[in-house]
């Protein structure tokens, strides 16, 4: 049969570049060219502003580009997952969803737009088959689903609710039961979760789902003409480090920049890191100032470089000037676009060895897995690294070639069509 297919996001990638964003956006653009999908749309969370740049629909939603619309929604309540705007959610958004007539609804998240809108969708039309992406563990901890401490950053071991009072400690017990089963009431209206890793399946498992309600699809990469190795002259080595996404405390970024920092001045300067990355200014000042306070000295010694942002069509210009692709990240990261892109590319990782990036690193073969933190195992690592040739020739040849976002969006379509996901 023919499916038509709204992809909702929480955010437009126009407007925050961020991997879920990005995933979501692929996915619609998979969609929209699969032989079995008549049409599809893309429905993404803006603001007022945002908003503004397209022609206004019905209320607060509308019309970006062809196919795509913008909702000007928020959080009244991000503990309990409640949206700003709930008139909205049976208003505009329900006569979006009336006026497509979609038979498939591929949600990839609900930050931002609250949770209310699963169970509207079943309101409108119950033949809908919902899925959803899970891309972290807001569901699992309050603690903006990073499963680290708040007052610690230690990582969470369990996906158990009860192992998560600490994430929000102001919150009572009864707090957490209730937004918990606030939760299930509402993930009750999805009819089958994907994750991008198996890591993250088993946290939702081990907090509750199913097992046979959430099944592993992997995130696609978009199809890059593998990058010939960097050209090396005279002498030089493989000792040109990358990293590639967001600047935020979680990313690890500074991790790195530590690394460089406890190296003696020589041992410096046998390596060299680039930071491609955005949205430092969108984080808190004592972030930002340790950031910048460990970044200044390494640049003016010529050692680390902020290249700044990027769109992603820049990117393969951006990695053909580095060797290795860094994923230092201290926190259960799912499943990292920047890994496929990079291994798309033809570019080897070093990751920490955590959740889904651990998953996608075979350690040795197609990059490395590196203690979370660890300063000194980073540092000790690039300078191995940047003197053995053989390793990063031994990556490269293991390299494996990532799924494309229309294998991916075509596994999701192959899920619906099972037989207990068809509409009567």
């Amino acid at each position: 049969m023919t499916e038509r297919v709204l992809v909702i996001g929480h955010g437009h990638p126009d407007m925050i570049s961020g991997g879920g964003e990005i995933a979501a956006h692929e996915c619609w653009k998979a969609y929209s060219a699969a032989p079995t999908v008549e049409e599809s749309w893309f429905l993404a969370r803006g603001t007022s502003v945002q908003a503004a740049l397209g022609a206004a629909i019905t209320g607060r939603m509308h019309r970006y580009r062809q196919n795509q619309y913008i909702w000007d929604q928020g959080l009244a309540d991000p503990f309990m997952m409640k949206a700003a705007n709930l008139h909205e959610v049976v208003g505009a958004f329900s006569d979006l969803v009336r006026a497509l007539k979609p038979t498939v609804i591929h949600a990839h998240h609900y930050f931002m737009l609250g949770l209310e809108y699963l169970k509207v969708i079943k309101d409108i039309d119950p033949t809908i088959r919902t899925v959803m992406t899970l891309h972290e563990y807001m569901a699992i901890c309050p603690n903006s689903g990073t499963m680290t401490r708040p007052e610690t950053g230690s990582l969470c071991q369990s996906g158990a609710y009860d192992h998560h009072f600490h994430c929000a400690p102001d919150r009572s017990p009864e707090d957490h039961w209730l937004r918990y089963n606030r939760y299930r009431t509402y993930f009750s209206y999805v009819d089958h979760f994907v994750a991008p890793s198996d890591f993250l399946r088993d946290r939702y498992i081990e907090w509750g789902l199913a097992p046979e309600r959430i099944s592993v699809i992997r995130n696609g990469a978009t199809p890059h003409q593998v990058l010939p190795p960097r050209a090396l002259h005279g002498d030089a080595r493989r000792n040109r480090f990358g990293f590639f996404g967001q600047i935020n405390p979680l990313k690890g970024v500074d991790v790195v920049l530590k690394a460089l920092t406890a190296m003696s001045p020589d041992q410096r300067q046998q390596v060299r890191f680039e930071i491609h990355g955005a949205n430092l200014d969108r984080q808190n000042d004592t972030f930002q100032s340790e950031f910048r306070s460990l970044l200044e000295p390494l640049e003016q010694e010529g050692v680390a470089t902020m290249m700044g942002p990027y769109a992603q069509s820049e990117l393969p210009g951006r990695m053909a000037g580095v060797d290795w692709v860094m994923v230092p990240s201290i926190w259960y990261e799912n499943a990292p676009l920047v890994i496929q892109e990079a291994f798309s590319l033809g570019r080897p990782v070093i990751t920490s060895d955590l959740g889904g990036m651990k998953e996608a690193v075979r350690h040795g073969e197609t990059g490395l897995c590196i203690a979370r933190g660890s300063v000194a195992t980073w540092g000790e690592t690039m300078l191995r690294l940047a003197a053995d040739p053989a390793q990063f020739e031994t990556c490269v040849g293991n390299l494996p070639t990532p799924i494309t976002w229309d294998t991916s969006a075509a596994q999701v379509l192959d899920l619906v069509a099972q037989p207990e996901l068809e509409p009567a």
